[in-house]
């Protein structure tokens, strides 16, 4: 009777780790790494800050704390959006994420937020200057990417968005 108990525990432990490998790999694929730095005021620490170069022809440099205050994880949801000539991308925060860009771009006024994002490729996309307080949770900004990059982008945000509201309702 061990000897049954034993090979099922081994067939259920290796049917429920391909489950779990075949999804990590499915979700690898979709999801989208998404990080908002701020940029670094006063005197460059280099521990704490770094020099980026923004845009994927390095449009400019600019000084940004290496740890981000937002990321992938506080996004409710993201959509690209028609603007006159051009596109943008609308990224909604969580309860959580609206608190914390509050309380940055009441402080940071004139600053910039530094927009990383890696879905395929891996650059700074925008970094847009802070002019108000953005109390609704929503960024928006002009990527330096194509439409279809920007799609692409917004598909693994809400992918790894949907994921997060799963795992927590």
């Amino acid at each position: 009777m061990k000897l049954c108990l034993a090979r099922f525990n081994i067939v259920l432990f290796m049917a429920l780790l391909a489950i779990g490998v075949g999804c990590s790999t499915m979700s690898k694929k979709k999801a989208t790494l998404f990080r908002v730095h701020m940029e670094a005021a006063g005197a460059l620490l280099p521990d704490r800050s770094m020099t980026v170069e923004i845009g994927k022809t390095g449009l400019f440099s600019l000084p940004v704390e290496k740890l981000p205050i937002l990321d992938e994880g506080h996004v409710a949801r993201a959509s690209v959006a028609k603007a006159r000539n051009d596109f943008v991308i609308i990224v909604e925060f969580d309860r959580h994420g609206s608190w914390v860009l509050e309380q940055y771009t009441t402080t940071g006024r004139g600053l910039h937020l530094a927009i990383y994002s890696q879905f395929g490729t891996n650059y700074w996309l925008a970094a847009p200057e802070i002019t108000r307080t953005i109390k609704d949770g929503v960024l928006r900004f002009t990527p330096d990417a194509t439409l279809a990059e920007s799609e692409r982008l917004v598909k693994g945000l809400n992918a790894v968005a949907e994921k997060a509201q799963k795992n927590n309702p």
